[in-house]
């Protein structure tokens, strides 16, 4: 460029920029040997065991805001304690403009892994105990309507496993079209009134993609990603979610391997499942991918 004298800028300039996609972020994942044991015993002291407190927190969000990320999964495994119950948790998030979200099992911000135990009424299960599961998720629903979250849509077992009361595809692919169906009145009647403008996403991990490949309908503004962040789990269903392209183009751009989430690639592989379970590390980065640089 040409060397000037004098740089000069009106008054009135303003110049605001923000990266091409909308949530990124990062998943606590298999958090038991490092952050948890951590954070509980030696950066936050606390006699709670495996709870990761808002100090801890605090310093993740402003890594977070440092790399232009915004959006974070809590650890989730059982020994941890949820995010939700610990105090100051969802404060430190909201005063750091995070969106919270959940994992592939954890529905409408419940960690319902370590949650039902607590809050829950009988078995996990959407057949033949809806009223109940349906209010474990409203409660939480109610408890967070006011912040930042981007809500995961579905539902899969009390962890990772299959949904119980459903057996075959066809059945499973019913279920979860009740459950999409009541979880987004949750929304419309807690969140906002025009559902389409909430964070959502389905992600199609495991079985759930061979029910969403049998026809299940997701609707458009739904995010659909089997995977976030930069701390992620790759198997063959999960690229096969991405890459393929057998139907129109969806408006978050899946169709085509892109979309509103963070895609991107990660060091850790361990998947257990069909076709084929794998350990190990890796970086995989997926064609027609978006920059997240900014």
């Amino acid at each position: 460029p040409a060397k000037k004298e004098i740089f000069q800028l009106p008054a009135s300039y303003r110049n605001m920029q923000s990266p091409s996609v909308e949530y990124r972020g990062i998943f606590i994942n298999d958090e038991d040997w490092g952050l948890t044991p951590w954070s509980w015993q030696t950066y936050e002291p606390s006699d709670v065991k495996g709870q990761i407190g808002p100090k801890t927190h605090e310093r993740i969000f402003e890594l977070l805001l440092r790399l232009r990320a915004n959006t974070f999964w809590p650890a989730m495994h059982g020994c941890s304690v949820p995010f939700y119950f610990t105090p100051g948790n969802k404060e430190v998030a909201d005063k750091f403009g995070i969106f919270i979200g959940t994992s592939h099992c954890e529905p409408m911000m419940r960690n319902t892994n370590g949650e039902w135990k607590r809050d829950g009424v009988g078995e996990y299960d959407y057949v033949h105990n809806s009223a109940h599961v349906l209010s474990f998720w409203e409660q939480r629903v109610k408890e967070v309507a006011g912040l930042d979250n981007l809500y995961t849509l579905g539902m899969r077992g009390v962890h990772d496993g299959a949904m119980n009361g459903a057996k075959t595809i066809e059945e499973q692919k019913a279920v979860l079209t009740k459950v999409l169906r009541d979880q987004r009145d949750l929304l419309t009647k807690y969140v906002n009134k025009d559902v389409t403008q909430v964070p959502q996403v389905f992600i199609p991990y495991k079985e759930v993609l061979d029910v969403y490949h049998a026809g299940l309908q997701v609707p458009d503004e739904v995010d659909l990603s089997p995977l976030i962040g930069v701390v992620l789990q790759v198997g063959h269903q999960l690229l096969h979610a991405v890459l393929a392209a057998d139907g129109d183009a969806r408006p978050d751009g899946v169709a085509n391997g892109v979309g509103s989430l963070h895609f991107g690639g990660g060091h850790q592989g361990d998947v257990l499942g069909v076709p084929s379970g794998c350990f190990g590390g890796l970086t995989h980065v997926l064609p027609h991918g978006r920059d997240v640089r900014g």
